[in-house]
């Protein structure tokens, strides 16, 4: 666990409008903010519709590949 896998799992309460700091690594925690939040579903969103681009352009090419073919083959 922790960012160098050099401690123990640990768990912190984290104030609404403060911060926690781990007792191992010094790492500081804080709640996300109801605007990050937003623009986490904002990248979540773009990332399923890059998602669906890839897999419709594996489609697009596998299918121009059997129609080519089909093309060389004279069917």
């Amino acid at each position: 666990m922790g960012e160098d896998n050099d401690h123990p799992k640990v768990y912190y309460t984290i104030p609404a409008d403060g911060e926690a700091v781990c007792g191992y690594c010094d790492l500081k925690f804080r709640r996300a903010t109801e605007d990050m939040h937003d623009k986490s579903e904002d990248k979540q969103d773009e990332v399923e519709r890059t998602e669906d681009i890839r897999q419709k352009s594996k489609y697009a090419r596998t299918l121009l590949s059997y129609v080519f073919l089909s093309l060389l083959r004279g069917k």
